[in-house]
C-alpha cells in the first residue's frame, strides 16, 4: 500500500482508476475537433442544413462557437454506442427514415470518429506517464475506466506510453454498465485483489465521481481542466485538482 498525497491530505491505497479524455488527456483537443469533421462530413453529403448541423451538435452537447463541449453532457460521458443513436434519432427527427439515419451515421459520420489516432491529437493534462511510472513502482494498481471503446482506448494508451503500466481496462463497448454505476469499479477491485475502500477514483465528471461514490471508494479526486462542471464538481468530489500533477506517490 502506498500514500497518496493530494493537497495536503494523505490517503492509503492500493488502487487508483483513471477516466482517460478529460482527466489524462485534453478531451476537446481530439474530440472536439473530431465532431465538427463528422459533421462538416455528413453535411457535405446530406447538403447543408444549419438546422440539422445545430441540432447534431446539440444533441451531443457540444458548442461549435466556443470549440468546446459541454460540461458532462453526452459527449463528455456516453458511449460511442449511444452517442451514434442520439445522432441517428436527430437525423430521423429531420425526416430522414431510422434505416437510412442508422446506415448514414454508421457508414459516414462513425468512420470520421473512429480515424486512427496520431500523436499530435494525444495532449497529455500534466505528467501523466511520469505519475503512472511513480504509482507502478510503489506498488499501486492502475485502472483506466472510459466511456471511449476499447480499441480508442489502447491507442490512446500506447502514445502515452503507459499501456504496459496499466492492470486493467474498463471500456464504454465492455459487457459492462456504463459509469456511473459501480459494477465497473468493483471488478477493478477483484482485479487487483483489493476491497474499493482502498481505491481512487481520478476523473473530470459527476458521472466519474458517482461512479467512485456508488462504489465507496477512499477518494474521489476531479479534474478541474476536463469536461465537468466546477459547482458540480465540487458537490461530489473529495477534491478538485487542476490536473494530474497534483497527486504525490509515497511508499
Amino acid at each position: 500500500m502506498a500514500h497518496l498525497s493530494i493537497q495536503d491530505q494523505q490517503f492509503q491505497i492500493e488502487a487508483v482508476v483513471f477516466d482517460k479524455d478529460g482527466t489524462l488527456i485534453d478531451f476537446d483537443h481530439i474530440w472536439g475537433k473530431r465532431t465538427h469533421q463528422a459533421v462538416d462530413t455528413l453535411m457535405a453529403h446530406l447538403g447543408e442544413n444549419s438546422s440539422l448541423r445545430d441540432a447534431l451538435f446539440a444533441s451531443w452537447g457540444y458548442d461549435p462557437a466556443t470549440r468546446r463541449t459541454v460540461a458532462d453532457g453526452p459527449l463528455a460521458v456516453a458511449s460511442t454506442a449511444k452517442l451514434y443513436t442520439i445522432a441517428a434519432a436527430v437525423l430521423y427527427q429531420h425526416g430522414y427514415g431510422w434505416e437510412r439515419s442508422e446506415r448514414y451515421i454508421r457508414e459516414i459520420f462513425a468512420p470520421v470518429m473512429l480515424a486512427p489516432l496520431s500523436a499530435e491529437m494525444i495532449r497529455p493534462l500534466g505528467d501523466v506517464s511520469g505519475l503512472f511510472r511513480q504509482l507502478h513502482a510503489a506498488g499501486v494498481g492502475i485502472a483506466v475506466a472510459t466511456a471511449d471503446d476499447r480499441a480508442a482506448t489502447e491507442a490512446t494508451l500506447q502514445l502515452l506510453n503507459v499501456r504496459d503500466m496499466v492492470g486493467l481496462l474498463i471500456c464504454g463497448d465492455d459487457e459492462l454498465p456504463n459509469k456511473p454505476d459501480p459494477e465497473g469499479m468493483r471488478r477493478a477491485a477483484a482485479h487487483f485483489n483489493t476491497t474499493t475502500e482502498k481505491m481512487m477514483m481520478v476523473g473530470d465528471t459527476v458521472s466519474d465521481m458517482l461512479f467512485g461514490r456508488n462504489a465507496q471508494v477512499a477518494c474521489c479526486a476531479a479534474i478541474a481542466a476536463g469536461a465537468g462542471d466546477h459547482t458540480a464538481l465540487r458537490q461530489h468530489a473529495d477534491l478538485l485538482i487542476h490536473t494530474v500533477d497534483e497527486i504525490e506517490v509515497s511508499l
